[in-house]
C-alpha cells in the first residue's frame, strides 16, 4: 500500500515538473515568436543572427512590404488582412532551407535572411501571385514589393539591414511594373537629398529666397497668349535637380517640361529615362552653327519625334516672323521668345496680358 502511494507521488512530481518545463518552454516560444504567424519576432531573429556560424558569408536580406496594407484592413476587414499575412508566412516557411533565418518585423513587413548562393528569386514571384489571388473576386489588387540588401557582415544590426532594404522598396513603390529592387548607395543618397530639400523648403519660402518671372507663350494658330512659363529661382546657389523629385512633382499634378532641348545637358538619353509632358526646343542651336540647313533638318526631326511621343512642343528663342512661319509649318504648338516678349515681372505680365484680355 505504502509503495503504491510513493509511486503515485513520484508520478505526480514527474508530471508536475514536466508541466512546469512545458509551460516555461511555451512562454519562451511565445516571447520569441509572432502570435499571428508563428514566425520569429525581431528580438528572437536578432538572437539567431548572433548564433550564425559564418557571419562573413554572402547573404541577402529580403524585406517585404505590402502596399497600402492599412487600406486593405479598412476595406476588407482585419480577418482578410490576417489571411494575407498568414499566406505570406506559409510561403516563407515553405521555401526556407537550412541556414535561412526569417521573421515578421512589422505589421505587414517580413524579412528573410538567405544565403545568396542558394536563393531563388522565383519564390518571390510565387509569393506575389499567391497574395494577388487572396482578393481574386475584387477589383483591388494586393501588391507586395521586395527590397533586397546584399551583405557579408552579420554583425550589422537587423534594423540597419532592414532600413537599407526598405530604401530599395521605396524606389519601386510607385512603379506598378516592378516589385523587386536591390539596394545600392544611390538610393540612400537620393533619400537624403530629397529630405534635405523638403526640410529647407519652408525656411526658403519664409526667407523669400524664391523669385518668379513669367515669359508669355503664344499660340501658333491664334497668335494669342496661351500660357506662360513660370521661372522660379532660388537665391541659394546649391537648388539640385533630381529625377526622383521631378517624378514626385509630376504625380502631384505638375506639368514637367524638358528645357533647352538641343543644347546644354538635354539629350535623347535623358528624354528616354524620365517622364516629361512638354519638350522645349531651343532655337539657339540653329543660330550658333555654320550649317543652318543641317540644323533645320535636325529641328524638323526633333519636332516630328516629339509629336510621335505625344509631347507638347514649345519653341523658345523665337525672334523673327520668318521663324514663326517656318515653325508653324513644322508643327510647333507654342512659341516663346523675344519676338513676342522677354521675361517680365508679374505686375507687368498682368497689365499687358490679363487686364487687357478682360478689357477686350
Amino acid at each position: 500500500m505504502i509503495t503504491g502511494i510513493v509511486v503515485a507521488l513520484l508520478l505526480a512530481v514527474i508530471v508536475f515538473q514536466y508541466m512546469i518545463i512545458k509551460i516555461d518552454k511555451d512562454k519562451r516560444h511565445e516571447a520569441g515568436h509572432d502570435k499571428l504567424t508563428g514566425l520569429c519576432n525581431p528580438e528572437h531573429l536578432m538572437q539567431k543572427m548572433k548564433e550564425l556560424p559564418d557571419k562573413k558569408k554572402n547573404r541577402l536580406i529580403i524585406y517585404s512590404d505590402i502596399a497600402e496594407f492599412k487600406l486593405i484592413n479598412e476595406i476588407f476587414g482585419i480577418e482578410k488582412g490576417n489571411e494575407i499575412l498568414l499566406k505570406q508566412a506559409d510561403i516563407i516557411k515553405k521555401h526556407a532551407v537550412d541556414g535561412y533565418l526569417y521573421g515578421r518585423v512589422g505589421e505587414d513587413h517580413f524579412v528573410v535572411i538567405a544565403d545568396e548562393a542558394t536563393f531563388n528569386e522565383e519564390h518571390l514571384y510565387e509569393c506575389r501571385e499567391t497574395l494577388q489571388n487572396v482578393l481574386s473576386d475584387s477589383v483591388y489588387n494586393v501588391r507586395v514589393c521586395f527590397g533586397i540588401y546584399r551583405t557579408d557582415n552579420m554583425n550589422e544590426s537587423l534594423s540597419f539591414m532592414c532600413d537599407k532594404a526598405s530604401f530599395a522598396v521605396a524606389s519601386i513603390k510607385d512603379d506598378t511594373h516592378s516589385f523587386i529592387a536591390y539596394y545600392d548607395d544611390t538610393m540612400l543618397e537620393a533619400a537624403i537629398k530629397y529630405k534635405t530639400i523638403v526640410d529647407e523648403f519652408d525656411d526658403a519660402i519664409k526667407a523669400s529666397e524664391f523669385k518668379m518671372y513669367l515669359q508669355p507663350q503664344i499660340s501658333a494658330k491664334t497668335r494669342r497668349l496661351t500660357g506662360a512659363e513660370a521661372l522660379v529661382r532660388r537665391i541659394k546657389p546649391d537648388v539640385p535637380n533630381l529625377m526622383g523629385e521631378l517624378e514626385e512633382l509630376r504625380k502631384a499634378g505638375f506639368t514637367i517640361e524638358m528645357d533647352d532641348f538641343g543644347s546644354g545637358y538635354s539629350s535623347l538619353n535623358t528624354l528616354k529615362d524620365i517622364n516629361v509632358d512638354v519638350l522645349k526646343v531651343d532655337m539657339g542651336f540653329i543660330k550658333e552653327t555654320k550649317n543652318v540647313k543641317k540644323s533645320r533638318i535636325i529641328l524638323a526631326s526633333v519636332i516630328k519625334m516629339a509629336k510621335e511621343l505625344n509631347l507638347l512642343i514649345i519653341t523658345e528663342g523665337v525672334e523673327t516672323e520668318e521663324q514663326v512661319d517656318n515653325l508653324t509649318k513644322l508643327g510647333c504648338d507654342v512659341f516663346q521668345g523675344y519676338y513676342f516678349s522677354k521675361a517680365i515681372d508679374v505686375n507687368e505680365f498682368e497689365k499687358r496680358y490679363l487686364y487687357r484680355k478682360k478689357a477686350g
